[in-house]
């Protein structure tokens, strides 16, 4: 009886397990999934902030990276791992920063320092978070390491007390010229001293082969100052049976201290005659053109070129003809007037070398400075005193030498500025003055001239 009992109830137990175990299985499910999204979780979110795309070799560079824990847990420490790969995904250089307590729903900026020791080249930089054996996102910037710029070597501090003066000069002058049979050229070579110290007896030498070459002007010049330049004149003469082609003229410019050397090609071609008179005349109009910017220059340095201008109004008007006979198709005559105008040019630069610094008056200063309206009270009170109390002491001619030397003398310490007013005042209390003693006079010696009738 009791067996039979004991296997009625498996029996039943089968069949409940068979009807209800669909609805079992459903609530078990749905529990796991109520336990497992109430569940705690971690997470964090990256992002670049400040990014470099380039960077120098060997230099240190900022990159800032924003963490964000978007997670239900805070993050007690977790490291920002910034991986250097090559386009072909190996990693060569890593670089670790600790971060530390990142509370739930906190936004962090992390800077890290990055020393670029990889070689130059492309790379990318690929940036994540390692935390509780788990990843955040990846994200990743290209950048380039750039090679160290080369820098000229740094001039050694110099002591206060030690002073290196440099001695150089440079030459200005034409590389090349087109130059023609039987003519004779100006060439202007200038010499600046670009250094610090005098370079005294300078002088210019020239040398060719089949050029007739001289030196004009100046033959030496004795000092030559920091700043200061000289313009030598050379003249070149073509011989009427050189061959065309190019012939060298080597310069040496040499002095006491330094030399400098260079050269000159010059093209020589066989012209008629109307092309050598076009082509003198654009030289010389060139030249002229030159010689005015140096007059200028001059000029702005102080330096007296009055006579220098009317020297090169000569030049010009004589090139001027020049152009007229060309313009009349007198080629010939055309190239002989240019001759003179040659010379006329070698006045002008002569003038020019020798042109003298304008003198500058010299000016008295207002000692002491004050207005122009205190001097001419203090002349005023000066003179006032004067003629009163030597009145009766001297003559009234005598007085008024005195007021006059008085007032040229606060008239120089005045200074410029104020010398006219003062003298001025002066004036009109000596003619105040000069009329105050002929009215005491009259008084004296004819009083009815100053009296007045009425009619």
């Amino acid at each position: 009886m009791d067996k039979k009992f004991i296997a009625l109830l498996i029996i039943l137990a089968i069949i409940f397990l068979e009807v209800y175990y669909k609805i079992f299985s459903t609530i078990i499910t749905g529990l796991v999934s109520i336990a497992l999204s109430i569940a705690p979780e971690i997470g964090i979110s990256l992002e670049f902030l400040d990014m470099p795309t380039s960077i120098v070799y060997n230099s240190y560079s900022v990159i800032r990276v924003g963490l964000h824990n978007y997670g239900s847990l805070d993050v007690n420490e977790s490291t920002l791992r910034l991986e250097t790969r090559t386009h072909n995904n190996l990693t060569i250089y890593i670089v670790d920063e600790q971060v530390y307590n990142l509370s739930i729903g906190e936004r962090r900026t992390v800077t890290v320092s990055w020393y670029a020791s990889p070689e130059p080249g492309s790379y990318k930089m690929y940036v994540y978070s390692i935390f509780d054996n788990e990843t955040s996102n990846v994200i990743y910037s290209n950048f380039t390491i750039l090679p160290i710029p080369v820098t000229p070597p740094r001039v050694p501090r110099i002591p206060p007390y030690e002073v290196i003066k440099i001695l150089n000069i440079s030459v200005i002058y034409p590389p090349r010229l087109n130059l023609t049979q039987d003519a004779e050229y100006i060439v202007l070579i200038k010499v600046i001293n670009t250094g610090d110290l005098d370079v005294h007896n300078l002088s210019l030498k020239l040398e060719s082969t089949g050029i007739l070459t001289e030196v004009i002007l100046p033959e030496m010049q004795s000092v030559l100052k920091p700043g200061s330049s000289i313009i030598f004149t050379a003249s070149l003469k073509v011989p009427k049976e050189l061959k065309p082609g190019n012939y060298t003229i080597d310069w040496l410019v040499y002095s006491d201290e330094i030399n400098k050397t260079g050269k000159i090609i010059g093209e020589v071609r066989i012209l008629d005659i109307k092309e050598k008179a076009e082509e003198l005349l654009l030289y010389y109009t060139d030249l002229l053109d030159l010689i005015e910017e140096e007059i200028d220059a001059a000029e702005k340095e102080e330096k007296n070129v009055t006579i220098v201008r009317e020297l090169f109004k000569d030049a010009s008007k004589e090139l001027e003809v020049a152009k007229e006979l060309f313009r009349l198709t007198l080629y010939s005559s055309c190239i002989e007037h240019l001759e003179v105008v040659r010379i006329k040019i070698v006045e002008v630069v002569r003038a020019l070398i020798y042109a003298e610094p304008i003198k500058k008056p010299i000016l008295l200063p207002a000692f002491p400075m004050m207005p122009c309206l205190v001097w001419a009270i203090m002349l005023i009170l000066i003179n006032s005193i004067v003629s009163v109390f030597l009145k009766r002491k001297l003559h009234w001619a005598k007085i008024v030498l005195i007021m006059i030397g008085v007032s040229l003398l606060i008239a120089l310490l005045a200074g410029m500025n104020c010398m006219f007013r003062v003298i001025l005042s002066a004036l009109v209390m000596i003619i105040i003055f000069i009329f105050y003693v002929l009215v005491e006079r009259l008084k004296r010696e004819r009083p009815y001239l100053l009296r007045f009738r009425r009619w």
